[in-house]
């Protein structure tokens, strides 16, 4: 009677650690189906760099490309200023004032100078549409494309409360206006042009965007945007400058000066954001006005023994 009993005991012992047994696998069951489950809603990732085996130019295009800009709000408050186009007072609800630079709103200036123009928001910026110009300004990009020019905005497109803000010079120059500052009356003084600048098409000379925007790529296509346009303005500076050619092809192949030239990586396709950097050289920014000499940061050559050292940008320390 008493082995009848432990045998009994035993059976619902194993009885009890078959059910134990049986809710721990369903408890795995369910974690694994909840991972995969989490798995499935998760976007598949990216191949790596290695197994893609790209170049650092391109490499940087793709994930500038993914990347989304954050809005930019100014840190000073606006203020009330005021404006005139060519001699008549107008209104304008916001100016900024960052730095040097005075931005204004989008839409108060387009109501200034061209009343007949819309300024539609895209969801990320804005869009201005006469019916001599079109641009486009994306909240916290370092240009502004108008019809199909790259001008430069070096601290960004900006927003403030509800209105898209640019420098009121880079709005002058899409509409073809002058712009006068008086620093007394504290007053924007604008006059009126041909309503709109000159297309891409007509402006940028083909073999200059080639050039330019190649030895861009070459020497700084996996630097940051305003590293290319210091490499841009080293090109520039050089065919300014009576010490070298005075063309950008034969600055880029002068002998013994740029590497990418003799090594033949120059022919490489440049990148989308070094076409861009080429055309706003072209377009006047200027991020480096004196440099006229770039090496590796750190690297001993012949400029860091005999030059001065004017910025560090990058991976590039630039001399003049």
């Amino acid at each position: 009677m008493i082995i009848k009993t432990k045998r009994i005991a035993i059976s619902l012992a194993c009885l009890l650690c078959m059910f134990l047994l049986v809710g721990a696998a369903k408890d795995e069951v369910a974690s694994v189906s909840d991972e995969i489950t989490t798995a499935e809603e998760m976007p598949a990732a990216t191949d790596s760099a290695a197994a893609q085996d790209l170049p650092a130019a391109e490499m940087e295009e793709n994930s500038a490309e993914e990347e989304e800009l954050p809005p930019v709000q100014p840190e000073v408050p606006a203020e009330p200023a005021f404006l005139t186009v060519d001699g008549t007072p107008v209104e304008i609800h916001y100016t900024l004032h960052e730095g040097e630079t005075t931005y204004v709103s989008v839409v108060d200036f387009v109501e200034a100078v061209a009343p007949e123009g819309t300024v539609t928001w895209t969801g990320n910026g804005v869009e201005v549409k006469t019916d001599k110009l079109t641009m486009t300004a994306v909240l916290g990009q370092k240009y502004v494309v108008a019809n199909d020019r790259y001008l430069y905005v070096e601290d960004g497109v900006m927003l403030y409360e509800d209105a898209t803000m640019l420098p009121a010079a880079v709005l002058a120059k899409a509409f073809d206006a002058t712009l006068v500052w008086d620093v007394e009356t504290a007053t924007i003084d604008i006059f009126s042009g041909s309503g709109a600048l000159e297309s891409g098409e007509t402006f940028y000379a083909e073999d200059a965007v080639y050039w330019l925007s190649h030895i861009i790529n070459a020497e700084s296509g996996n630097q940051p945007l305003a590293g290319k346009i210091a490499v841009g303005n080293v090109i520039m500076n050089r065919v300014e400058s009576p010490l070298f050619p005075n063309t950008i092809y034969t600055v880029i192949f002068q002998r013994n000066q740029f590497s990418p030239a003799s090594s033949g990586a120059i022919y490489r396709d440049a990148n989308q954001e070094s076409v861009i950097a080429a055309k706003l050289v072209l377009d006047g920014a200027e991020v480096l006005d004196n440099a006229l000499y770039f090496n590796r940061v750190g690297m001993d050559c012949w400029a860091s023994r005999n030059k001065t050292l004017v910025a560090t940008i990058g991976a590039h320390a630039f001399y003049a």
